[in-house]
């Protein structure tokens, strides 16, 4: 396979993933007519669970897994370094980063004229390039057994982004067609 056609390939197989996912699962808030509070809190909740899941059935334990055959338990010392790597990751965007907790007050260094919804938005774009690169990693191995099953667990972990991002579009104001040209 050519350099020009891996980046091909790895570039639809990311937009399958990021696009298509994402756009699917902002589909639902054009059906419905108003989202309350109580909608949006279930699909919040039902959206966090389903991402919760999808990052350890569909990603870290076929890391591991893939590790383990590889080269053994030492192998999964890089699955692990990846792991903490992420939650360091996190903790410095936790702390230097505008953000709100909901419970107390908004936490930030400075001022900031992001609304709740943007930040969200934001963070989950921001995410999407690590998965971006899991994607074209995958895809450019040259084996579709993993490429097709990357690309396919990533965008399915999509789709609850996408429905969570629409929906606190909606629930902020914003326009259905905006929600879903946003989160697309």
């Amino acid at each position: 396979m050519s350099a020009a056609t891996s980046f091909t390939d790895a570039l639809v197989h990311s937009l399958l993933a990021g696009g298509v996912g994402t756009g699917i699962g902002a589909l639902p808030v054009m059906l419905v007519r108003r989202i309350g509070l109580r909608l949006e809190s279930a699909l919040a909740g039902f959206s966090a669970g389903v991402m919760l899941a999808a990052s350890f059935v569909a990603l870290l334990l076929p890391a591991f897994e893939l590790a383990r055959h590889a080269g053994g338990s030492a192998a999964t010392w890089p699955v692990l370094v990846g792991v903490a790597f992420g939650g360091a990751a996190i903790a410095v965007a936790h702390r230097w980063m505008p953000h709100e907790h909901f419970v107390r007050r908004r936490v930030h260094h400075g001022p900031t004229s992001l609304s709740r919804v943007w930040l969200l938005t934001i963070a989950l774009a921001l995410h999407n390039v690590p998965e971006g690169f899991a994607v074209g990693v995958a895809v450019a191995s040259g084996d579709a057994q993993i490429g097709w099953p990357v690309t396919a667990s990533i965008g399915a972990q999509n789709v609850p982004e996408g429905l969570i991002v629409a929906v606190a579009f909606v629930a902020a104001g914003y326009r259905k067609r905006t929600a879903f040209l946003v989160t697309l």
